[in-house]
């Protein structure tokens, strides 16, 4: 909200196939709001458009995947250099399954009432992930903090290509400025949802991954779990809100 450059957006009981879909999405934009309200506007259409009959969790997989492609191109072609984290869930209602889609540190979670939480993202940032300083590295990136004006190195380990600005992730839509590092091809997967068991799903973006441990999340949801949705995200957001102020 400070900034004006991330979204979120869902749409609920999408019929496709004689199947109920409930999806959702948080869009974490940087550099701009351009890429996050692209996302906003397009993802959606794009990935029900592209969908195989029936929406099982490999063709959502599939559709999703194409989607992402699909979004990063559009913005790349757009000229402009925002670029935007990206996490895309879908409930397949009748099947009672959930797929997720992610490319970048908006994170996603499985919180059930008594059963163990259950993280839906892999780890996109470049200081906590390995698999991402060796890809970025092979392509001829360089792996550095940045630089005070005092010359004192700080913050999160960033990717600095020739000639660009330096980002901490390297796992987006959009940020043409630094193609071809830029990997917008999402981690997905599918997973059952729990029998007789009330569970949420929480996307957030890094705003409150970066004030809060999952398991404090965790304990927010499961404390305000027989509320509406939109209460339960505005208690996970005021409790972020809190700790970064605290």
């Amino acid at each position: 909200v400070l900034k004006g450059e991330d979204a979120h957006g869902w749409r609920e009981n999408v019929i496709v196939g004689g199947e109920t879909l409930c999806l959702g999405l948080v869009a974490d934009g940087h550099g701009g709001k351009a890429c996050s309200q692209m996302l906003k506007a397009f993802i959606f259409d794009s990935m029900l458009e592209l969908l195989e009959l029936p929406p099982s969790g490999a063709a959502l997989q599939k559709a999703g995947t194409k989607a992402f492609l699909a979004s990063h191109r559009k913005m790349v072609e757009s000229g402009k250099l925002d670029g935007s984290t990206l996490t895309l869930c879908v409930v397949n209602v009748t099947r009672g399954e959930l797929t997720t889609l992610h490319a970048g540190d908006s994170v996603a979670r499985l919180v059930g009432r008594r059963t163990a939480a259950m993280a839906l993202c892999e780890d996109h940032r470049i200081e906590s992930s390995q698999a991402e300083r060796d890809r970025l590295t092979a392509l001829g990136g360089t792996i550095a903090r940045a630089m005070d004006k005092h010359g004192r190195p700080g913050g999160p380990l960033r990717l600095w290509p020739k000639g660009g600005p330096g980002v901490a992730q390297a796992r987006a839509i959009g940020d043409a400025d630094v193609a071809p590092f830029i990997e917008p091809t999402p981690h997905a997967q599918t997973v059952t949802l729990p029998v007789a068991e009330s569970c949420c799903v929480v996307m957030c973006s890094d705003g409150v991954w970066d004030a809060m441990s999952p398991q404090d999340v965790d304990a927010v949801v499961r404390n305000t779990m027989i509320l509406p949705a939109g209460t339960i995200a505005r208690q996970v957001t005021f409790a972020a809100l809190s700790s970064r102020h605290a």
